[in-house]
């Protein structure tokens, strides 16, 4: 890796870390605000849980923050590195890098956070289910990295269009696809799922999941070497 594309990687930890400081301030607010109110309401002081803030807010700030920098930064880093002179095929490098780095930190706070919380209530087996928590964690910063590239690609306008219109058109075709289904087919709701429980076999989830990330990644690769440089 050269020392540029090293550099954008860093500037990329460094506005995560920005975010995630943002996003903690916010959380350490509502929970004080909560806290406040219940002491108003009860008389009785409570207003900080270190262990389940420890264990929840923080973990969720730093959650929100890569979620965050994954949609909102990809134009960024493309911007910053052609102002480092470097090529579109190591601004994706350098921008995959630095969500592998992200993907493995969650994970390892969730275990961190399962090992506060098992400890603490004296359990055991805290790494149980690490493997699905790492696949869940890769495939939404992924996903969400790849969303934020295509909309890297759109202007100011069609940025408002889609992000409205998007999630309209979704909804409107899922509440379709349920009436279709359970209206006018008139099948049996217990039996639907009953047959996609059977389908979701541990080989055929594990399929789907390396073919969706396969296909995110794709499209990531495809944004990143499509994105200009604009004025918006």
């Amino acid at each position: 890796m050269s020392k540029q594309t090293l550099a954008l990687v860093k500037w990329g930890l460094r506005m995560v870390a920005w975010a995630f400081g943002v996003m903690v301030v916010v959380l350490v607010g509502l929970h004080l605000v909560s806290g406040l109110i219940a002491l108003i309401g009860s008389g009785r002081m409570s207003l900080f849980d270190f262990g389940d803030f420890l264990a929840g807010e923080v973990y969720g700030a730093w959650n929100m923050a890569v979620l965050i920098f994954a949609l909102c930064f990809p134009y960024t880093i493309f911007k910053w590195g052609l102002q480092y002179n470097i090529t579109r095929r190591h601004i994706w490098l350098a921008n995959s890098c630095l969500l592998l780095v992200l993907v493995v930190t969650s994970w390892g706070l969730a275990l961190l956070k399962n090992l506060f919380f098992y400890s603490t209530h004296h359990l055991s087996h805290f790494a149980d289910g690490a493997g699905w928590t790492l696949l869940t964690i890769l495939v939404g910063v992924v996903t969400v990295a790849t969303i934020g590239a295509g909309f890297a690609l759109l202007n100011r306008l069609w940025k408002w269009i889609v992000g409205i219109g998007g999630p309209i058109v979704l909804i409107f075709i899922m509440v379709s696809l349920v009436r279709f289904l359970f209206v006018t087919l008139h099948l049996d709701p217990a039996t639907v799922f009953g047959s996609l429980q059977f389908l979701a076999t541990h080989t055929a989830v594990m399929i789907g999941i390396f073919l969706w990330l396969a296909v995110m990644v794709a499209l990531n690769y495809c944004f990143f070497m499509k994105m200009q440089l604009r004025r918006d």
